[in-house]
């Protein structure tokens, strides 16, 4: 698990935060031992609190490609998504997740599923 608390994504030409989970873990961590055990398309967050992203040129947070399925609901807590050029919260093929306070403003929508 990870915990994302008080972070910024601000101004990348992309989305400012990307969760990319894949069935199986990648790259240089897919060597560590006990890696081929770990499913990040269905294992939990930890906490993602009072993030933000504003002014992206994508979305402001994604959750995407193919999706996240976690076994437990995942409550994404007071994050503040705003004037991102495309949408708030890019959250296709996702299941289990629970957004809790925040804001979201002057993105092209809200939420795009």
């Amino acid at each position: 698990n990870n915990h994302w608390i008080e972070n910024v994504a601000s101004g990348s030409q992309k989305s400012g935060f990307w969760f990319d989970l894949r069935l199986n873990v990648r790259g240089s961590s897919a060597k560590l031992p006990g890696a081929e055990l770990i499913r990040p398309f269905f294992a939990s967050l930890g906490t993602f609190r009072s993030n933000t992203a504003k002014g992206n040129g994508g979305n402001g947070i994604q959750y995407y490609s193919p999706g996240w399925r976690p076994n437990e609901e995942q409550i994404l807590q007071d994050s503040r998504v705003y004037r991102n050029f495309h949408h708030g919260n890019f959250v296709h093929g996702n299941v289990n997740l629970s957004f809790v306070g925040g804001l979201i403003a002057d993105n092209l929508g809200a939420f795009q599923y």
